[in-house]
């Protein structure tokens, strides 16, 4: 079977993976300095919940463009949407998102922007010149 996305499944794939261990280094990063830090721990705390929502709407965007199947691109620009927010919330902790985001969001937005290609039609179309001449 003939894979479309092939460099988007490949950037998505990479995105995920690389959001797991995001998600573990501020998790580890957060349970030993979480008081140190000048960001309140309850923003640093929903910045992990959405890292660990982006990495796994990631992975499901990613098998998505593997079942060649377009929305996995929507699922990609979500999961870079979740990642650059969990960033904002809690930049102390979760700066290894910017990694993340520009993989995501290239995946997701080459997946969207590609176009179909076209199948070719077996049976050609002739168009008969001589009806007019009389």
């Amino acid at each position: 079977m003939y894979k479309q996305y092939k460099l988007e499944f490949g950037l998505g794939l990479g995105g995920a993976i690389a959001g797991i261990l995001a998600f573990i280094y501020t998790l580890i990063f957060t349970l030993v300095f979480l008081f140190g830090f000048s960001v309140g721990p309850l923003l640093i705390i929903i910045g992990l919940g959405f890292m660990l929502a982006a990495f796994i709407i990631a992975f499901v965007g990613a098998a998505k463009l593997n079942q060649n199947q377009r929305s996995g691109g929507v699922f990609l620009l979500v999961s870079a949407g979740l990642t650059i927010a969990s960033v904002i919330m809690s930049f102390d902790t979760a700066w290894f998102g910017l990694l993340i985001f520009p993989l995501t969001l290239v995946a997701g937005l080459l997946a969207l922007l590609k176009t179909p290609p076209r199948r070719k039609d077996n049976n050609p179309t002739y168009v008969n010149t001589l009806d007019n001449l009389e």
